[in-house]
């Protein structure tokens, strides 16, 4: 078959798909031939390239900030290519299946991890099979929702094709700055060595696709997809995009040892809790730059709320550890909990001024679809129904909450901008030590100087001055 894979991105941030990667690979295995496509988030003018190959099948892998333009989308494929089959996978359609059915207009919806499903699916069509019923999948017969089992987790990742970099133009997301805060480097990626999380935060739905019992890649396996990506595309820096990297200390001292020989600069993703001066002077003795913390509240009762299983305390000493060690940090907060007053959040800010991170990133709490935070919304009527997902869901760039739960949206700007505006300086400040990249951001805003404007004018709306930094990358990394 011809399978045509879709990203709706909503940013112009150059990461590559590598979920749509993986299943492109795991088609490829099974004898298919595959499209990927992955416009910018303004782009329409795909949709030629999509007739030109003519897919017997088209698959979206939709998260819920993705939801609106990949409506948009699909009514021009729709419209293009009519009678052709749709299929959904990703954590909305995992989350709220039927309701990405009747509402997206799709006609299958792949549950949890898609490779096996996926496969199972196409098999079917191609044979002329009913799939309906199938492990993991999702479709309406006469008007009524058929939901198969569950599909296992794959227990083995070795057994999962590496990403199928070469139905893409690789080259295209590997451009400066990278993507390790602060740090310069030309042709940085992301990778992906294990699936599943442990802890059971509200507000996360991750662990409707991959579970809470963390899987890991071996070692080796992982090394061969570096050392690949190395070799075939010269990369300068890696990102590891797992939930967490520290829950397996000896399976993390060998990927040390391996990262070690390569030199490369690396960052990841780590839990408070699992701070530990030891294992942080291996990590960065490996390369390791930046440690990504959740901190997300300096008040205890709300980290209580959210069941982040830490206290300020504890986010203290991770800190604290990573200034001993030499480690860069970042700190994502979020503010908008139900239940958090403004004293919480004042917690938070003063917080953030004393464990002065290199990096601060302030989010509005969003009740996801597949989250404990988004049924307990439904239940208390924060949310009075399933909302239809519209441009508020995109987090990074939205001006407004996508739902005031306890605080109202002027109270809830006017806190996020006292966070953005305090930290601006320092989560800028590295990267004018690369005269290079500044002078190709100058460069690119007299180039494009109409793009840059909607950033200036929300400044002077808002009195928010990240808009125009937030403009400014998002029209640079246009890929």
């Amino acid at each position: 078959m011809r399978v045509t894979l879709i990203r709706p991105r909503t940013g112009n941030t150059p990461d590559p798909p590598l979920g749509l990667m993986i299943l492109s690979a795991c088609a490829r295995q099974a004898g298919h031939t595959v499209q990927i496509i992955d416009p910018n988030a303004d782009d329409m003018t795909f949709i030629r390239e999509i007739e030109q190959f003519n897919p017997d099948i088209v698959g979206y892998s939709i998260l819920t900030t993705q939801v609106s333009r990949t409506r948009s989308i699909h009514e021009q494929v729709r419209t293009h290519l009519p009678g052709i089959p749709a299929v959904a996978g990703g954590i909305h359609p995992t989350a709220l299946p039927e309701w990405t059915l009747r509402n997206l207009g799709m006609d299958y919806v792949v549950r949890g991890e898609g490779e096996r499903t996926f496969i199972a699916l196409l098999a079917a069509l191609e044979s002329g099979s009913d799939p309906a019923g199938q492990p993991g999948l999702g479709t309406l017969r006469s008007n009524l929702f058929i939901d198969g089992p569950p599909a296992p987790f794959i227990t083995d990742l070795d057994t999962v094709p590496l990403p199928d970099r070469e139905s893409v133009d690789f080259n295209r997301y590997l451009r400066p700055p990278g993507n390790i805060r602060g740090t310069y480097l030309r042709r940085a990626t992301s990778i992906i060595t294990s699936r599943g999380c442990p802890f059971g935060c509200t507000f996360c739905s991750s662990h409707g696709v991959f579970g809470r019992t963390v899987r890991r890649r071996s070692v080796g396996h992982v090394m061969r997809e570096i050392r690949g990506l190395i070799d075939r595309y010269q990369i300068d820096g890696l990102w590891f995009l797992d939930d967490t990297l520290l829950e397996s200390p000896d399976w993390l001292q060998a990927l040390c040892a391996g990262m070690k020989e390569t030199g490369l600069p690396w960052a990841c993703q780590a839990h408070v809790r699992r701070a530990d001066e030891t294992m942080f002077r291996i990590m960065k003795d490996a390369g390791c730059r930046q440690l990504e913390f959740g901190v997300e509240s300096g008040s205890p009762a709300v980290l209580r709320r959210l069941k982040k299983g830490s206290t300020p305390d504890d986010v203290r000493r991770a800190f604290a550890i990573c200034r001993t060690v030499g480690l860069r940090t970042l700190a994502n907060f979020m503010i908008g909990v139900p239940g958090e007053t403004e004293a919480d959040a004042d917690l938070s800010f003063r917080l953030a001024r004393e464990i002065k991170p290199d990096h601060v990133v302030v989010t509005f709490v969003t009740p996801l679809p597949g989250s404990e935070l988004f049924d307990e919304s439904l239940e208390k009527g924060w949310l009075p129904s399933i909302p239809d997902f519209s441009n508020d869901w995109i987090i990074r760039q939205t001006e407004n909450p996508a739902v005031a739960l306890t605080m109202d949206q002027n109270t809830l700007k006017r806190i996020r901008k006292r966070f953005d505006n305090t930290f601006l300086w320092a989560n800028i400040r590295e990267y004018f030590l690369y005269p290079e990249f500044i002078l190709d951001i100058l460069r690119h805003m007299l180039m494009h100087p109409r793009r840059y404007w909607s950033g200036i004018r929300r400044v002077i709306r808002t009195g928010r001055l990240l808009h125009i930094v937030e403009t400014v990358w998002e029209e640079y990394n246009r890929i």
